[in-house]
């Protein structure tokens, strides 16, 4: 049950976050290239805590830390480059749903919940029964039907 508290921590997270980018809307001028501009700072913030993180580890414990980055992950560091790449086209697309779109933006972004789950049953032979199946085609519904009410309302 470890996993489920960590998911519920991610979920409100992850709301908090998306919330967070909608109302950006109202902190700055509207524009690519300031969301640009603000998307490269708040990374540029992460790098900073990911460095002192990673001094951290490699103080704490340095052997864990050295075989971590000689023997699983080293370069030219495709484990790490791959997903990074990855995570910033998503948080720009995100951000720049959520600004324009505004909150009902996350009707559409969750259907990563059908790929997440969809990805993992094809490649990690993870299993979905036709319960969960049904339930992520009324997730997915119910997204659209969200979409389509916020689009009449505006």
């Amino acid at each position: 049950m470890t996993w489920l508290i960590y998911a519920i921590i991610g979920a409100i997270g992850v709301g908090l976050y998306n919330f967070y980018m909608a109302a950006t809307k109202n902190l700055f001028p509207l524009g690519t290239l300031n969301n640009i501009i603000f998307m490269l700072g708040v990374q540029a913030f992460g790098g900073i805590i990911g460095v002192i993180g990673l001094i951290y580890c490699k103080m704490y414990n340095p052997k864990i830390f050295n075989t971590f980055f000689t023997e699983y992950v080293k370069f030219p560091y495709q484990y790490l480059f791959i997903p990074t790449v990855i995570q910033l086209v998503y948080l720009f697309a995100n951000l720049f749903a959520l600004n324009i779109g505004g909150t009902t933006a996350m009707a559409i972004i969750n259907i990563n919940t059908i790929i997440t789950v969809l990805l993992g049953n094809i490649f990690l032979k993870e299993k979905v029964n036709s319960k969960i199946l049904i339930a992520l085609i009324v997730m997915f519904l119910s997204g659209t039907y969200a979409v389509y009410e916020k689009a009449n309302i505006n």
